[in-house]
């Protein structure tokens, strides 16, 4: 008993610290009287960190503490005169039933069903709400007059509970909540409808969702139709043809779960002049998904208003059919750029889907622009069935042809393994002679992916091309295929007269790590006159000897 009045001192010390511990050594004890003067203080406490240290321990203890608590929450109204007599404040019930919840107390249930019965509305919503996190079945009935208690937010706590609960036998009760005259409570109705998933609710919430005034209402009622799992169809599908455009969009957005049904009626109103609605009305039917929509989207192609043409492709993009491809395909020749690039994306998007309609295409056509796009696409779209096309493409008459065929190329061969490898390389050899600086460029990007050392010779007599941006990919390409070969070359590369090679050079043996061109370096970053080298030559020469000292 001495420790215990020590500790019951310790407990109001001006330190904190003394009286954190004070806590933690009570909770240590598990007597009787430790543990109903950690109750009594979680009580009367004012300071948060004290209550919450309090509640800590005590849910440490677990279970062993309901006895105590229920001792401290007594049957019928001797509870409260109980409490008043030791000077517990009413809002010390609402922790207590909080604790009795978090420790799944099911022996507190008879308990907490009477305080349901106080007058005090603190106390039935603190009932309440631990009842509703028990799931106790066996007090539905007593919180149904809680639904009609003259205050809201008991009315409100007794929907959610009854709603955590999940019995069938609250649904006539709740329904009728969904006509109280607080929004709160309605809401709380709908979201405990939702949560008990009974379909009789359907047609009630679907109305809700769409006429009541209140937002939070609607919100409430479309969150439970989600969770019932099944639309309504019929009030949405009248609310489609309202006049009122945020109806309409509302219906929308809660049929899309159920879109599949509701598709022809969709389709339908593509016909209205609303441009909003035509609009938003794409935007379902691309997140609906089913081919039978493609036609009416692809007819909004002729729409004079962009925004409706945008709206149709980039739904058209979510709907994965080779059908939705030869739509695309059309609009790669528009004269607006925009849709040009939109249809590109969609395309993309379409991916293997797409492959195949697009190879086809490309073997048929001779529009050199439409070539291009195409050729990009199936660059982006990186599929290694795309590559026998393309390595044709790449003997093309046209430069720019041969340029995107070689590109594209490149991002398919960046995704190993490659079984066209040695026809690639061999293609990619002939271009290092092609009439095109950017041609001869990008063919020596390709051999840098696929680290070419096999024609390394013939990458390295790059370094003499006449154009710079070939000789700068050629020191990229050998750095690429590495090696001890490709830093002696690169090392006598490193006095080109041109800076842009030098650079690239020097990125080059950094990437390597090559601590013996440190002494090259050095002599770059010599002052004037000594080095006549551009500042951005100099500047990456410093860097770079950074980097290399910093080596291991």
């Amino acid at each position: 008993m001495d420790e215990i009045e020590r500790l019951k001192r310790e407990l109001s010390h001006p330190e904190i610290s003394k009286r954190l511990k004070a806590i933690e050594d009570l909770a240590f004890l598990k007597t009787p009287q430790a543990i109903f003067l950690l109750l009594e203080t979680l009580a009367s406490e004012a300071n948060t960190v004290i209550r919450e240290k309090i509640i800590e321990e005590i849910l440490k203890i677990g279970r062993g503490v309901v006895p105590y608590i229920l001792e401290m929450l007594k049957v019928e109204k001797e509870v409260v005169k109980s409490l008043e007599s030791k000077k517990l404040e009413k809002p010390a019930i609402r922790i207590f039933c909080q604790l009795l919840a978090r420790l799944n107390a099911r022996e507190s249930e008879d308990t907490l069903i009477e305080l349901l019965k106080d007058e005090d509305p603190l106390i039935k919503t603190s009932a309440c709400e631990a009842l509703g996190v028990l799931k106790s079945k066996k007090a539905v009935e007593d919180i149904f007059p809680l639904l009609y208690d003259i205050n809201f937010w008991v009315r409100v706590c007794a929907c959610n509970a009854l709603g955590e609960i999940g019995d069938n036998k609250a649904v006539p009760q709740l329904l009728e909540r969904l006509q109280d005259e607080n929004h709160w409570v309605r809401a709380a109705a709908c979201e405990a409808l939702g949560k008990i998933s009974d379909k009789k609710a359907g047609e009630e919430l679907a109305h809700l969702s769409l006429y009541d005034d209140s937002e939070i209402v609607r919100e409430a009622a479309i969150k439970a139709l989600t969770m019932i799992g099944e639309a309504f169809i019929s009030p949405y599908l009248n609310a489609l043809m309202s006049d009122d455009l945020n109806k309409r969009f509302k219906a929308m957005e809660i049929l899309i779960k159920e879109g599949k049904i509701v598709l022809y009626p969709l389709l339908s109103l593509l016909n209205n002049p609303s441009i909003v609605l035509k609009t938003c009305i794409c935007e379902i039917l691309g997140k609906i998904g089913d081919e039978r929509a493609i036609e009416g989207l692809a007819n909004l192609f002729n729409e004079k208003d962009i925004t409706v043409q945008m709206a149709a492709v980039n739904a058209l993009a979510n709907i994965k059919s080779e059908k939705t491809c030869s739509y695309l395909l059309n609009l790669l020749s528009s004269p607006n750029s925009t849709i040009v690039d939109l249809a590109k994306k969609a395309l993309i998007k379409l991916g293997e889907k797409s492959v195949n309609i697009l190879i086809e295409e490309l073997t048929r056509i001779k529009e050199e622009d439409k070539k291009i796009k195409i050729i990009e696409i199936l660059g982006d779209i990186r599929k290694k069935e795309s590559l026998k096309i393309l390595l044709k493409n790449c003997k093309e008459r046209s430069s720019l042809i041969r340029y995107h065929s070689v590109l594209a190329i490149s991002k398919i061969v960046s995704l190993p393994p490659i079984e066209e490898r040695r026809e690639v390389i061999k293609i990619m050899e002939e271009l290092l002679k092609d009439d095109s600086a950017i041609v001869r460029s990008s063919a020596l990007e390709v051999l840098g992916i696929l680290r070419a050392d096999e024609v390394f010779e013939e990458v390295v007599k790059m370094l003499e091309d006449p154009e710079t941006i070939v000789k700068r990919k050629a020191v990229w390409a050998i750095s690429e295929i590495g090696g001890e070969r490709a830093i002696n070359i690169l090392r006598k590369a490193i006095n080109s007269e041109e800076s842009p090679v030098k650079i690239e050079v020097i990125n080059s043996l950094i990437k390597l790590k090559d601590k013996e061109a440190l002494p090259l370096l050095k002599k770059i970053i010599r002052p004037w006159p000594f080095s006549k080298e551009e500042e951005e030559v100099k500047k990456v020469a410093k860097e770079g000897i950074r980097i290399l000292k910093s080596l291991k």
